[in-house]
């Protein structure tokens, strides 16, 4: 049996078990959690993550009498149509979204990748969450799928530049608080 990663979205191309590898938002992007299920969202913390280990989530055993992942999982398969496409025939994956963070890192002279949030899920979460600098939009992105990071951002004062993004349709670079000196810029996007 293979051991692998099965997703709803990857528009980075990391999986071959995926629902679409369109970038779109996905719901515990706003929520910060899961929408069902015991684990968590990703962990990566030095007090938790050992330096070899790769990312880790949190078991929620705790709370295993209030679970209504297959409640969920039954409601999403009723919507399932006949025609409903086998996930084995999605494309191989490229892996293309991370040469393509890198090459975002490269341009704006970000030396740690983990302060860039591809998609639009993630730069959701920047928006909502972190203190967002510069958000790079794709020129055709669907503007109904984009519209809420565009409000966000003026928001937040944080500029949007069009960029050529190929496998997202927007991206988010968080500000370093440890390279900003100003502290009335700190304070005006906290």
């Amino acid at each position: 049996m293979e051991s692998s990663l099965a997703v709803l979205s990857d528009p980075a191309g990391v999986t071959s078990m995926c629902g679409t590898r369109e970038d779109f938002l996905v719901p515990c992007s706003c929520l910060n959690s899961t929408v069902c299920g015991l684990m968590s969202r990703t962990v990566l913390n030095e007090n938790v993550i050992g330096p070899d280990d790769f990312h880790g989530v949190v078991y929620y055993g705790d709370l295993a009498g209030q679970d209504r992942t297959y409640q969920f999982i039954r409601a999403v398969e009723s919507r399932f149509g006949s025609s409903a496409a086998d996930i084995s025939e999605n494309e191989p994956p490229a892996a293309e979204g991370l040469e393509e963070v890198r090459k975002i890192a490269e341009d704006f002279g970000v030396t740690d990748i983990n302060l860039l949030k591809p998609g639009i899920g993630e730069t959701t979460r920047a928006l909502l969450r972190r203190m967002p600098g510069v958000i790079l939009m794709k020129k055709d992105a669907d503007p109904n799928a984009v519209s809420h990071i565009l409000r966000l951002a003026k928001d937040k004062n944080a500029s949007v530049e069009e960029y050529p993004l190929k496998r997202y349709a927007a991206c988010g670079l968080i500000k370093n608080i440890k390279n900003i000196k100003n502290t009335k810029e700190i304070a005006a996007d906290v």
